[in-house]
């Protein structure tokens, strides 16, 4: 490496350490500005911090920044030892890198500290005859670093080191038993799991901030008689990984690259380069568009999808559906909007939007702006008209055989439940209105909460039950409700609320209210609650592909958990337009249906809009249509799924995503209901 160079004016001036020895040493620049204070390279990389972090003749790896770049963290070798070295934002400058030690001296190798996308979360590997190779993890603030511990993982049975840290939290690890590289998806706060990484050849592999690339370093061609370079493997729309692509000459050169990571903003790649004639490597990093234009290499290869071909991923672990799983799938390449959308005999009916004449210009206009991200991040949109499907359409990260994240909308699949419920003879409209103690065999009364007996289950569904847990008990009981199997949820919210008091309870939205409703349905139905959905519910509609998390004794979680897919999703809502009907068969009660969808109660939250009503778990609202008004019936869950069902226009619409504002509803009723109003 060259000598270091003199960057600042500062580093003209020295400063006489208390070393015995008596040499100078050079002062310390100030360096200031994100990056370390370092001139940003560009498409040819660049030796990051020559003679500060890269140094000649010693060995050194892994720059990761905080996601404020408020610190930076870095792994020299020093006397044999792999040491983790930071250096921090004090006063607008960066300090000197200072070796740290995150175990208090428990491990002496300690490398690879890796921030989390929250902040809030380190990992880091050591190696020693006691800890051969295993991750740890601690707390982290702005300031300090908490008590670091193992990993309580399986993945430590092996010798592994981590590699990234994705944005949910999810662990991209190497198996040094194997060579290969696994994930450890985060469930729960936990890694109870592991996978290798589906791809032909590769290690250390550094996930991208939207998971939407993984680079890795590799043999060229995978002929390990040559120099390791580096590659990127692309997601593509089935959630499998591309073949890889190298990332040009002006990365992969003649000596050995290895170790990429990414700046947590995603716009400069890190690496090793071994070209000191040491053979120790040097840190460099360039502009993250040499990944852009392999990118680009890799799309000019691909064949268009055939038209009549809606996008599918290519499989799903059902304890890993959620916001985070979708957000680890590439977005689709191009929209798939289809105007005569084809049978899959899924057992639902298809038409074309041709029956609405000149109208479907509004429709296919408004989607494309939807696709393009106008309103917001939208994944899917579908319409069924007089009981048709006539228009279905995926983009973002919508695939049509995804179960898709429901949200809150899952508390209106509890609604359905009960609809069952009582056309099975299980329950009545009568018991609706029956304290819901009357039916809990196994709880102890004696302990329950003063006005226990208040709750019943029209008030559990319209989200009044006068259940309120304080802030301390609540997280204590709905973790354990995950964590203690024979863990009895019922009896701990009856007894830990506050007193229900008698008479008309304020509108509360939570979580208690569709857990009672689940309970109790539970506690009703033969077998098992989630059995009573997958035989009498799903089973009955076709819905074979779907995911719903569980307590601990197999209870599904009633709030926010249940993933479908689009087209089952358009399926509830056929159900809800036909009162209660599947295809000519009553499987659900009507008459509770009309009860469910009326306007029970106003919303009284901050969030909701004003205009909006409730019923037992769906959303009633009238709409404006030119100069009438229509009712409209939702099941709505974070991200901006709805089941929209438009009786008077004979209309259902499904719209999944994952948008954080959420606030397309308006857009979407002027711009869809005037088509259908012929």
């Amino acid at each position: 490496m060259n000598k270091p160079l003199l960057a600042y004016a500062a580093m003209a001036f020295l400063t006489f350490t208390g070393a015995s020895n008596g040499i100078a040493e050079p002062a310390f620049p100030l360096l200031e500005g994100t990056y370390f204070g370092q001139k940003v390279p560009g498409l040819n990389p660049e030796v990051f911090a020559p003679g500060i972090v890269s140094v000649e003749n010693r060995y050194e790896y892994g720059v990761s920044f905080t996601p404020d770049f408020k610190a930076m963290y870095f792994t020299p070798t020093i006397d044999g030892a792999s040491q983790i070295f930071m250096s921090k934002v004090v006063n607008d400058h960066w300090t000197k890198p200072e070796k740290i030690s995150l175990t208090n001296g428990i491990v002496n190798d300690e490398f690879g500290a890796l921030v989390s996308a929250g902040g809030g979360t380190m990992m880091f590997s050591t190696y020693s005859e006691q800890y051969p190779l295993k991750v740890w993890q601690l707390s982290k603030d702005k300031d300090n670093h908490g008590e670091a511990s193992l990993l309580d993982s399986p993945l430590n049975d092996n010798q592994v080191s981590i590699t990234s840290i994705a944005r949910y939290g999810d662990i991209y690890y190497q198996n040094h038993d194997d060579g290969k590289l696994y994930i450890a998806p985060r469930i729960g706060g936990k890694y109870p799991h592991q996978y290798q990484v589906a791809i032909p050849h590769g290690s250390q592999g550094y996930i991208s901030p939207q998971q939407d690339f993984l680079l890795v370093e590799a043999h060229k061609n995978n002929d390990k008689s040559k120099d390791k370079d580096l590659f990127v493997y692309f997601k593509q729309e089935d959630g499998s990984w591309s073949q890889p692509m190298g990332l040009g000459s002006a990365v992969n050169s003649d000596f050995r690259e290895s170790s990429p990571s990414l700046t947590p903003d995603g716009k400069y790649l890190f690496f090793n380069r071994y070209d000191e004639q040491s053979g120790n490597p040097n840190i460099y990093w360039v502009s993250a568009e040499v990944i852009t234009s392999a990118r680009e290499a890799w799309l000019s290869k691909l064949v268009a999808q055939p038209s009549n071909q809606a996008p599918e991923i290519a499989s799903f672990e059902e304890d890993y559906l959620g916001f985070g799983f979708e957000d680890t799938l590439p977005d689709l390449t191009h929209p798939w909007i289809s105007t005569t959308p084809p049978a899959r005999n899924d057992g639902i009916n298809v038409g074309s939007l041709n029956a609405i004449g000149k109208q479907q210009d509004k429709v296919t206009g408004f989607v494309k702006e939807l696709a393009n991200n106008k309103f917001g991040r939208y994944d899917s949109l579908l319409i069924s008209y007089k009981n048709k499907l006539v228009f279905e359409s995926y983009f973002n990260k919508g695939r049509i055989n995804l179960p898709h994240f429901q949200a809150s909308a899952t508390k209106s699949l509890n609604s359905m439940a009960i609809a069952r419920a009582i056309e099975l003879g299980y329950l009545s409209m009568r018991d609706i209105d029956q304290p819901v103690i009357t039916y809990l065999s196994n709880i102890d009364k004696s302990k329950l909460v003063d006005g226990a007996e208040q709750v019943t289950l029209h008030k559990a569904m319209n989200m009044r039950s006068g259940i309120k847990l304080n802030d301390e008990i609540r997280p204590v009981i709905l973790d354990n409700q995950m964590k203690v199997k024979g863990f009895n949820l019922m009896q701990q919210i009856l007894e830990h609320s506050n007193p229900i008091a008698s008479g008309r309870a304020a509108f509360s939205y939570q979580d208690a209210d569709p857990i009672v409703t689940m309970h109790l349905a539970d506690s009703l139905v033969p077998g098992s609650i989630w059995n009573f959905y997958r035989d009498e519910i799903f089973s009955k509609l076709g819905i074979t592909r779907y995911g719903w998390r569980t307590d601990s004794n197999g209870v599904p979680l009633a709030g926010s958990s249940a993933a479908i897919t689009s087209r089952d999703m358009l399926k509830i809502g056929s159900v809800l337009l036909n009162d209660g009907k599947w295809q000519g068969e009553q499987l659900f009660s009507a008459e509770f249906l009309a009860k469910a969808t009326t306007a029970i109660n106003k919303t009284e939250s901050d969030w909701i809009p004003e205009e909006y009503n409730y019923g037992y778990f769906w959303y009633q609202v009238d709409m404006p249509v030119g100069e009438q008004s229509v009712s409209v019936n939702m099941a709505w869950g974070a991200g901006g799924n709805r089941i929209i069902v438009v009786k008077e226009l004979d209309l259902v619409i499904v719209l999944t995503g994952a948008d954080i504002e959420d606030k397309v509803m308006p857009q979407l009723a002027n711009a869809l209901f005037p088509a259908f109003t012929n």
